[in-house]
């Protein structure tokens, strides 16, 4: 198009402009001229914005004279400024329009028009942006605007991207504090491409529900905030709401990002990951919570990386992550009533997750509790090296199921408990290098190894792994439990590995030093840090014996089983205790009864020996008494005594050698009480002869149970 052709457009515009309008204002004549010749002025920002009247913008966009004088790259206005309100509502426009450095004295309404471009670089409007409904067949920028209002989106159609980069967005301030505090509007909003909103300072709520974004949704370096005053609604603490909304990509709360309020994506489905690198997120109002996920679908990752602070909950229930969840070095911190940091009950996350990092640099620290109960990983979950502040659990993470390994190492300090209840891990469990409160691992299931080799200074107060299940169980004997604290009830194992045994500290009285001992004693050991009033229940004991009998260790095994019936009796007086351990002797060796059999022979074979010298033993039959008594001399035809024969047949009650029979203390009265002692002594041997009979029927009997 030639220039003379340009120009006589030009003067022909200038022509109708001036029949409707009278004499141009400067601002006006510019506007002509750079929307029809094209001209480059809107490139740089002047330093006074001339006055532009609305009525006049919409008569060059409304009539079809008018326009078709028009550049192709439509409508071109800078450094205007327009005092009353622009209202182009349900308007067709068939060309871009550009506003650049200009100022809306009141608002700017494009409410249901259909537009191919719209572009507001650097500009002001001191009123509501009404862009609701609106069709645009290509992008809509917004970079740097400062909107003093409500800026409506609502059920917007943007065929290229949304860019509001270094845009501040604000709720008025003479609004009716009963309305929502909605600073931009954008619930339904659809954007072919990205939606940017970098370096955006919003006073309210950005509402994004319902939004389908084909790109990317960035908000890197935004500034968020509540407009504040009364919270108690829970509306009035959100500063961004993107629930049920669809993003194709990543959506990106990084690089200096900060909120004060609370983000909410309830719903919503993420194409790509969930980025927050580098970003402060703050939660204000009752609910306490920074960033709410809940339901929402990650198709990608989700990184609350290096940098990431959160004071407040993020909460991820019933959300599926289908990479992971990588979380190192955070700092979260709870508010004033809330206690939790990460609420992710029901969670499904296909890859790890990652509460620390791995290279020990940056550390991940939480103030409250790591909620993961019901959650479904499908990798690995690992808190390596992190630090664990609250006085309440730190980790509740009951029913969980992990397909990979669980990691609780690298130095990890847990101030308070940490419960895995009726957790299912597929890997092994490391708990290693480690400061802890108390675990509690009742019911878990390890289908690979348990490894507890904590520290040594470690002040574990509770190991509780009742009805727990492992492969195998490493461990070391300074990182055991303090008596009292190791709780073992139904714990099954299939093999047990001491690594590197050491002495105890000599000043820990509550264990043995088992350096050397053979493991079935290591073990006993093991088994009597538990509680007394657990020492009496039998599966430890029976479970540990097991494992030594199927390791060919069966004197070890037995010894468990005699260890396990002391303790079933202690406390149940000396006699009986006494007892106890007798019969477990000979349970073990029926043999050793004979040492007390061979004592009571002696004694009695030296009690009556020395009556048959003293003429204390005299026969049974009474002729023979009666020569014996004449002559001190029994009759030949008379049994000879011998007393070794005499102590044996009654300290042996089943044996009959003749001698009981025939012989017997002189019951004659010139020997005083003679009679009287020798008698005692034969009934003493007698009766205490049938008890050993039945302590040996005893442990034999004890002996074929076991």
């Amino acid at each position: 198009m030639s220039v003379k052709l340009e120009t006589g457009r030009l003067d022909a515009l200038r022509r109708l402009a001036a029949e409707r309008f009278g004499d141009l204002h400067a601002g006006e004549d510019n506007v002509l001229k750079h929307s029809v010749l094209g001209e480059n002025g809107i490139q740089r920002k002047l330093p006074n914005r001339e006055p532009v009247s609305a009525e006049f913008l919409r008569w060059l966009i409304t009539d079809k004279d008018a326009a078709a004088s028009l550049d192709p790259r439509g409508l071109r206005v800078s450094n205007a400024e327009i005092p009353a309100d622009l209202d182009l509502e349900s308007s067709t426009i068939p060309f871009p329009l550009t506003f650049a450095y200009c100022s809306f004295a009141r608002a700017l309404n494009l409410k249901s028009a259909h537009v191919r471009t719209i572009d507001l670089n650097e500009s002001d409007i001191a009123g509501s942006l009404c862009l609701a409904n609106l069709v645009a067949d290509g992008a809509v920028l917004l970079r740097s605007l400062h909107a003093g209002s409500l800026t409506d989106m609502r059920q917007t159609q943007i065929g290229g991207s949304l860019e509001c980069t270094g845009s501040h967005f604000h709720v008025s301030s003479a609004k009716n504090p009963e309305e929502p505090e909605y600073a931009f509007w954008g619930d339904g909003v659809r954007v072919s491409g990205r939606a940017v909103f970098d370096r955006v300072q919003a006073v309210g709520q950005i509402r994004l529900s319902g939004a389908q974004i084909g790109g990317g949704l960035d908000f890197v370096g935004a500034k968020l905030a509540a407009r504040g005053g009364d919270l108690s609604s829970s509306e009035r603490d959100l500063v961004l709401l993107i629930d049920a909304a669809t993003v194709a990509l990543d959506v990106n709360l990084r690089d200096n990002f900060s909120s004060s309020g609370r983000i909410s994506m309830i719903d919503a489905v993420v194409g790509r990951d969930l980025v927050c690198v580098n970003a402060t997120l703050t939660a204000t109002g009752q609910q306490e919570i920074a960033l709410q996920a809940d339901w929402a679908r990650i198709k990608g990752n989700v990184y609350l990386g290096a940098g990431f602070v959160s004071s407040g909950e993020i909460s991820l229930y019933g959300t599926q992550i289908e990479g992971k969840l990588d979380c190192p070095g955070n700092i979260m911190r709870i508010m004033r009533s809330k206690t939790t940091t990460i609420y992710a009950l029901g969670t499904k996350i296909a890859g790890d997750v990652l509460l620390g990092d791995s290279n020990g640099k940056n550390s991940f620290r939480s103030d409250g509790t790591l909620f993961f109960s019901d959650a479904v990983i499908g990798g690995s979950m690992s808190l390596y090296g992190t630090v664990l502040n609250s006085n309440d659990a730190v980790l509740l993470a009951q029913r969980v199921k992990i397909t990979g390994d669980l990691v609780l190492t690298g130095k990890l300090s847990a101030a308070g408990p940490i419960y895995l209840t009726n957790a299912r891990v597929g890997g092994d469990m490391d708990i290693s290098d480690a400061t802890l409160g108390s675990v509690d691992c009742q019911g878990i299931h390890v289908e690979g190894d348990l490894k507890w080799e904590g520290s040594r200074n470690s002040p574990c107060a509770d190991l509780r792994l009742e009805a727990a299940v492992v492969g195998r169980l490493y461990d070391k004997h300074i990182t055991w439990p303090k008596k009292g604290h190791l709780h073992l009830n139904g714990f099954t194992y299939r093999d047990l590995i001491l690594d590197d045994p050491q002495p105890c500290d000599p000043e820990d009285g509550d264990c043995e030093n088992v350096k050397g001992k053979s493991p079935a004693a290591v073990r006993i050991c093991w088994l009597r840090q538990q509680p007394d009033y657990e020492l009496s229940r039998p599966q430890p004991w029976l479970q540990l014996s097991k494992w030594l009998q199927e390791h060919g260790d069966d004197a070890g095994s037995k010894a468990v089983i005699y260890a396990f019936r002391q303790e079933q009796v202690r406390g149940s007086g000396w006699i009986v205790e006494m007892g106890s351990a007798a019969m477990d002797e000979l349970g073990e060796d029926p043999m050793k009864i004979a040492y007390p059999a061979l004592f009571l022979w002696a004694v009695g074979s030296l009690v009556f020996w020395r009556a048959g010298r003293m003429k204390r033993m005299a026969p049974k039959e009474a002729a023979a008494y009666a020569d014996f008594s004449k002559s001190g001399t029994a009759p030949s035809h008379c049994v000879r005594y011998n007393p070794f024969m005499y102590a044996l047949e009654n300290v042996l009650p089943v044996v009959k050698l003749g001698q009981d029979d025939a012989w017997g203390p002189d019951p004659d009265r010139k020997f005083g009480n003679t009679y009287t002692w020798l008698a005692a002594v034969r009934w003493a041997l007698i009766l205490l002869g049938w008890l050993i009979a039945l302590v040996l029927t005893a442990a034999i009997s004890l002996r074929i149970k076991s």
